[in-house]
């Protein structure tokens, strides 16, 4: 069973700790035990390698066998301007992704739960 389904008390408990918190000796051997509170480093892809690892999208496989039927069909424009901006899209997701992770590291003390 998750935490999010159990009693508060429960979960208290299986935490080792109390509605009031830890005390500092409490934190500081945790601190001794496990270590700082803080995400891990976040690396970042080149972009290139982003675009290449969209390829194994099944969306991006499709279009791509959809570009190729078109084509033989002399209608293909359309479709390969959708693979295009959904490659571009993608790109720019994910580094919103790398940003936004980068910025938690840097400039948030406590990380949201």
């Amino acid at each position: 069973m998750s935490e999010q389904a159990l009693p508060p008390t429960e979960v208290l408990e299986r935490l080792r700790t109390s509605a009031q918190g830890l005390s500092s000796v409490q934190a500081q051997q945790r601190l001794n035990e496990v270590g700082p509170n803080e995400p891990s480093n976040v690396k970042r892809r080149p972009a290139l390698l982003q675009f290449l690892q969209m390829f194994t999208n099944p969306l991006v496989a499709i279009l791509l066998i959809a570009s190729f039927i078109g084509s033989v069909a002399k209608n293909y424009k359309l479709i390969k301007m959708m693979t295009t901006m959904k490659a571009g899209i993608d790109i720019i997701e994910e580094k919103e992704r790398s940003f936004y992770m980068f910025y938690r590291q840097k400039f948030l003390k406590y990380p949201s739960f």
